[in-house]
Parts: C-alpha cells; structure tokens; sequence
C-alpha cells in the first residue's frame, strides 16, 4: 500500500477513535484530513497527535463516553507503528508520558490512566515535562490525584527523581499541601529521600513548616512529625543557613504565636539545636526576642530547651539576647508589652550581675540613637533590672538556679513536671509565671 494511502488510512481509524462518541462515527472530510496531514510530518506523528488529542479532550471533559476499546485499539496501533517504522521507543514513550501527564491532572481518569500505564515503560512513567520539568508523578502531587500516584509509583514511577529547573522532588510538592500526611508516607514508603534539597538548599522538612498554619496547623505538624519519623535531618540548612527550626519564625512573622510555640516543641523534643544560627547569626531566641512579649512562651521554651541567653562573646553588644531585646524595643520607642520578656532574660542573666550590669550599660551606648526619645525607655529598663545587682540574690533565686543547673542539659520544663513540686513552684521553676517573685 503506498504511503499515503496507508496514512490516510490510519488517520481515518484514529479520527474514528478520537471523534467516535457512543458508537457514532463522524464523517471523514478531505479538507480535515489536509489539514491534519499537513501539521503532522509521519505516520507515527499521526499516531501520536490522534492520543494526545484523544486523552486532551477527554481530561477537559468533551469526550468523557469514549470507549476504552477505542483507545485501547489506538494504543495497539500507535505501539506495532513505532515497532516497524523506527527504532523509535524512545518517541513512543515521550507521547505516552504526555498524555499521562494531561490525565493526572484530574482523579476521575484513572482508567484512561491503567490503560497508559499499560504500554509505558520506565521512560514513560518517569516523563518529565519540557517546560518545567515536572515528572507526571509531581503532577499527581501537585494535583492531590493520589490513587494515580499510588498507581504511578506500583508502576516504577520514581519517587527520588528531582525536578530539572528547581531540583524539587515529589515530597518537596507533597510536603506544600494542606494535608501532606498520607502523601509523606506514601512517598517515604516508596523510598523518597525526606533529606532531599531543592535548588535554595530546602529539605521537604523545611517545605512543610512554611505550610499554612492558621488553617491546617494538626495536619502540619503531623506531617513535621512523620518526616522526622522518616529520618528528616534537623541540622539540615537551606541556602541562608536556616534549619527547620529557624523556620519557625515564618510563623512568628504571620502573629501565629502559640503555633510557633507548638512546632518548636515539637522540633526541640525531637533533638533540634537551640542554638543554631543562619547566615544573619540570628538563632529562633533572637527572632523570638524580637516579638517582645507577644512570643514570651516561645522565648521561655527555648531557653528551657538550653538556648543562651550570653553570647559566646560576652562582649558582644550585636548578637546577645539582651541586644536583641533592646533593638525590639528601640523600634517600638516605648516601654510596652516587653516586661514579661525582660524578666525571663534577667533570670538567666542574674546568676553573673555584674557582668549583667556592664552588659546593660554597654549594649544601651551602642543602640542609643535618640537620648530624649530612648532615654526613659532606657531608664525604665535599667530599673527593672537593677535588683539583680543592687543587693544579694534572695535564697528562692538561688535555689531556682541551682536547680535548673542540675537539669541542664535536658528540657527543664518536662523534667520539672516529673519532680511532683507544687504547682506554683514548679511554674516558678519553669518561669512560666514570670511575676511570682513580685
């Protein structure tokens, strides 16, 4: 049969398949065979462009009765064309992984999805778009089309393969959703790395703390928790030296105090180090500091999770907790919403008063801007502290630190709940009542 006989043949079958709605068949016009003629080069082409098209208007739902026989037949052919004319696999599993990538954009195709999966091999399965380079299995994710995922990955699909533009990977999409739960394990089952970074040095880890809090804070923080489970490393930093536990901040900067507060726990108990610092040589107590009183909880956890107070220059007047108190409140010009952070950081910074003492002094020279404006405020400072230097430390003090010192460096705050002290005291302990010595 001459060639184009034999194309024009195929393209009428695939024109059948492709328009072929509940057994009617739509006329053939030559103008239509032109014209799809002249935009398709092969036979092969021809095949291809007759899937894709096919698959195209079914996920956009203007042929969802096409038979699955039709389809089947096309694949049949499309497969046995590229078998005999060309070498060419490598082309037929490229139109395979386009048509699966349109079908997962929608979960009701799953079996025009079993039918593809069917004729595809590794190359297929794992197909990454051109534009993006997004594998159909990020699609899947991107998509919460989960039972094709599930069906991609019983296929081969491979769960560690990164996107090409921003090296993401399936659990860096999956670790973005709402409910990344069932997602994770999936992933992680199948053997996605949970310590994989993308192209700005983020672990999935550090995908799912920048999740939306305020809406989804329970399914975030078991999807943090499951990560961890999985062997998320928390020493883990992206690009500008921030671990998973620096990203807590994100939530400080939405006002979503108790939820910062509430995955921090979680991070700390599970072995994050207080005092990490970024490339900004800030640690999550100087971010907290920064919120005043407002993230005083937080500011007290970490400081029962061992983070210092003292930089390890005592000298340093930039990157001490107490100068970072001081530049909060320099920005807000008044003495407001702070005292309860204040006191938490003297109880820390009494046990040395007089270095306390030359602390205070030098840290306010350095930030002075505005002796009229600061000056008060500074005055009102000094004299909220002058107690831990101007007399001898009261018994109940030396005691708290004492105690405390003995507990380092576990979590105060769950050691002291197991002493059985009253509950007042053990408040003390914990300085969650930072007023119980007044």
């Amino acid at each position: 049969m001459p060639e184009t006989e034999k194309t024009f043949l195929i393209m009428s079958l695939t024109l059948d398949k492709l328009l072929g709605v509940d057994g009617v068949r739509a006329p053939i016009s030559p103008e239509s065979a032109t014209d799809w003629m002249d935009e398709c080069s092969s036979s092969s082409d021809v095949l291809d462009d007759a899937l894709l098209r096919l698959v195209n208007q079914t996920t956009n739902g203007k042929a969802m009765p096409v038979n699955l026989t039709g389809l089947q037949e096309l694949l049949e052919q499309t497969t046995a064309l590229h078998g005999g004319e060309r070498d060419g696999e490598e082309h037929l599993q490229v139109t395979l992984g386009h048509a699966l990538m349109m079908v997962s954009l929608e979960e009701g195709l799953l079996p025009y999805a079993e039918l593809l999966l069917q004729y595809a091999n590794a190359a297929g399965v794992n197909f990454a778009a051109p534009d993006d380079g997004d594998t159909v299995l990020q699609k899947c994710v991107e998509h919460e089309n989960f039972h094709l995922a599930q069906l991609l990955i019983k296929h081969g699909a491979d769960c560690k393969k990164a996107n090409q533009k921003y090296a993401t990977t399936p659990l860096h999409k999956a670790c973005s959703l709402p409910n990344p739960v069932p997602w994770i394990h999936l992933l992680c089952e199948a053997g996605a790395d949970p310590n994989a970074q993308n192209c700005d040095g983020r672990t999935p880890l550090h995908i799912c703390m920048l999740g939306n809090v305020r809406d989804h804070e329970d399914a975030i923080l078991q999807g943090v928790e499951l990560l961890i489970k999985y062997g998320s490393d928390l020493s883990a930093a992206d690009r500008g030296g921030n671990t998973a536990l620096l990203y807590v901040r994100s939530m400080l900067q939405d006002g979503a105090y108790d939820a910062a507060k509430t995955f921090a726990d979680a991070l700390l108990g599970s072995g994050a180090d207080p005092n990490c610092r970024n490339c900004e040589q800030r640690s999550l107590l100087a971010y907290s500091i920064g919120c005043l009183d407002n993230s005083v909880d937080l500011t007290r956890l970490l400081i029962n999770y061992g983070a210092l107070v003292w930089s390890m220059d005592w000298d340093d007047t930039e990157h001490s907790a107490f100068a970072w108190y001081l530049k909060a409140v320099i920005n807000q010009t008044r003495y407001e919403n702070c005292a309860r952070t204040l006191e938490v950081l003297c109880r820390v910074m009494g046990a040395h008063p007089q270095t306390m003492y030359s602390h205070m002094l030098r840290t306010m020279f350095r930030h002075v801007r505005c002796f009229r404006v600061l000056g008060p405020v500074f005055l009102e400072i000094k004299h909220a502290m002058m107690r831990y230097w101007t007399g001898p430390p009261q018994l109940r003090y030396l005691c708290w630190r004492a105690i405390r010192r003995s507990m380092q460096p576990h979590n105060v705050e769950r050691r002291a709940r197991t002493l059985g002290l009253p509950s007042r005291l053990e408040r003390y302990l914990t300085m969650e009542d930072v007023t119980c010595d007044k």
